[in-house]
């Protein structure tokens, strides 16, 4: 199931969680989002999220998508993806991601989301 959380509940604690877990440390790209939603179980157990904001009228921003290890490669980052997709249909999506980040490359791939890779060695991102 998938929530959409508001910045004082439990699950939006355990998206910063997640997303310490994962990286070891928060991030300035997730100060950024406007909006994040929580993949979590029938026990509310989060297993991953999604962060972005809406700008410029029909365009989303991507700012973090993130899956606690245990739960990769079984369609949470895939479910989180398709219902945002689906949530805002009809507008343009973009999202930065490191060159290094092979797995979400190729999940932002398969959902048909445009590749540009730009590389220098101060900002290593890839532009979907």
């Amino acid at each position: 199931m998938i929530f959409v959380v508001d910045k004082d509940t439990d699950l939006f604690v355990a998206a910063y969680s997640i997303f310490i877990k994962i990286f070891g440390t928060l991030s300035y790209s997730l100060f950024c989002a406007q909006n994040i939603a929580v993949c979590a179980d029938e026990d509310s157990v989060a297993k991953g999220f999604i962060g972005w904001k809406v700008y410029g009228g029909n365009n989303i921003e991507i700012t973090n998508l993130a899956v606690v290890e245990a739960y990769r490669n079984i369609g949470v980052g895939t479910s989180l993806m398709n219902w945002i997709k689906e949530m805002y249909r009809g507008y343009v999506f973009s999202l930065n991601v490191s060159v290094h980040n092979y797995s979400a490359i190729r999940l932002y791939e398969k959902l048909g989301l445009p590749t540009v890779v730009e590389y220098t060695p101060e900002k290593e991102q890839v532009h979907l």
